[in-house]
């Protein structure tokens, strides 16, 4: 069985981190969040697995 993949859009994921918009672009740019999935025209979407992955390894570095 395939696993169903969950794209957040940006609003939902700067909602998510407490971030604003130019930020997530920010750590895309700089390559702390994969680019998004373009999803045709200007829609663009993150897969919610990699931003879960982003939360945890903040944790991880917050411990270390």
């Amino acid at each position: 069985m395939q696993d169903e993949l969950q794209l957040l859009r940006p609003k939902a994921v700067c909602e998510l981190l407490s971030i604003s918009p130019a930020t997530l672009w920010r750590l895309t740019k700089s390559n702390k969040l994969n680019p998004p999935i373009k999803l045709g025209g200007r829609s663009v979407g993150f897969p919610q697995s990699e931003i879960e992955d982003f939360i945890n390894q903040r944790k991880m570095e917050r411990t270390a």
